[in-house]
């Protein structure tokens, strides 16, 4: 059998994600990450909405896979009343697919009163150019034959009006680190809060926090000749990057646990929503026509591409403390790791 391509080419960080407290740093290292100098905040602002849009997209929909990710993993119901306390861990693998995107060329362009058709080629030829996720040099955009010989009649420099793309940061992986603390009641209601308290990143990316909350309910008492414990759950996170992005997430599960004294698996299927906004000012400062005004706001609202999910895990109880891994399909998988304390 042929391995899962995004496990083979995410070994290292599924690894890595076992190893949960080392990865308490992550957040602050991806959110103020810069490449050649630049931050994830300047290379966005080089970029109208259309194209800014396709360049993020992949980061947006694995924030929105982790967000939504781990709620409650275990269905099982308890004599009395359970309160824990602990930190989850996870990363959203970003498939080779989200690598790259088409960029958007302009389709038209006016310059000293003359519009031109298809006014700009891509340097080179390239088709695609990498995503913030990717890897490399973004593409060149260059004014076509027709447009350069006009800028050069006007005596301008053509280069002046060259369209650079953002290159990429490579990310393999959009990692989430949040406390949780829960309760559960004898009835099999159980209700858990999750939070990253705000912390302040760099000065080009701002501080970052997060908080969401979840509710769930064991049915199995309905079930009485059910081998497994049965629940339903429903969770909402919220997550602010700075003045650039507001992300959010709601999510709906089924779970099925099955507890074996030490060990407790269990597998849950499930549906989710995730909205990501983002908000930037835009960099033209030599004015190129066609393109929006420097300083100009940019906000647009970008939707997560996973909608259903199948998650399966194992729990490992040791008195107080319960350690779990999880692993969720969909268009982008999640790898997730829970350490917990309490009675």
């Amino acid at each position: 059998m042929r391995p899962d391509p995004r496990v083979a080419r995410h070994g290292p960080i599924l690894a890595a994600l076992l190893l949960a407290p080392l990865l308490l740093t992550l957040p602050a290292t991806a959110g103020a990450q810069t490449v050649d100098g630049e931050s994830v905040t300047e290379r966005l602002q080089i970029l109208a909405e259309d194209n800014a849009k396709r360049y993020l997209h992949p980061v947006a929909s694995g924030l929105g896979a982790g967000l939504n990710a781990g709620f409650f993993e275990t269905a099982g119901s308890d004599d009395g009343i359970r309160v824990r306390g602990g930190v989850q861990v996870s990363g959203s693998l970003i498939p080779e697919s989200g690598d790259t995107f088409r960029p958007i060329l302009p389709e038209t362009f006016t310059y000293r009163d003359r519009t031109f058709e298809d006014p700009y080629v891509v340097q080179g030829g390239a088709t695609t150019s990498p995503t913030a996720a990717g890897e490399g040099d973004g593409v060149l955009l260059v004014p076509s034959d027709e447009l350069e010989q006009a800028i050069r009649d006007a005596g301008e420099n053509p280069s002046d009006f060259e369209i650079a793309f953002p290159g990429g940061f490579e990310i393999p992986a959009v990692p989430l680190v949040m406390g949780e603390a829960s309760l559960q009641l004898p009835t099999g209601t159980g209700a858990m809060v999750r939070f990253l308290p705000e912390i302040d990143l760099s000065d080009e990316v701002g501080p970052i926090s997060s908080y969401g909350f979840g509710l769930r309910q064991s049915v199995t008492t309905f079930l009485p000749r059910s081998p497994v414990d049965v629940a339903v759950a429903a969770g909402y996170q919220k997550l602010s990057l700075g003045d650039i992005v507001d992300a959010s997430g709601t999510s709906v599960d089924l779970t099925v646990s099955k507890n074996l004294d030490v060990i407790t698996v269990f597998a849950s299927g499930g549906f989710e929503d995730t909205s990501v906004d983002v908000t930037y000012t835009f960099d033209n400062p030599t004015n190129i026509p066609g393109q929006p005004a420097d300083g100009e706001t940019i906000s647009f609202e970008d939707d997560g591409e996973n909608s259903s999910r199948f998650t399966g895990g194992v729990q490992v109880n040791l008195f107080v403390a319960r350690l779990s891994v999880s692993y969720t399909t969909s268009a982008y998988d999640v790898l997730q790791a829970r350490l917990s304390f309490g009675n």
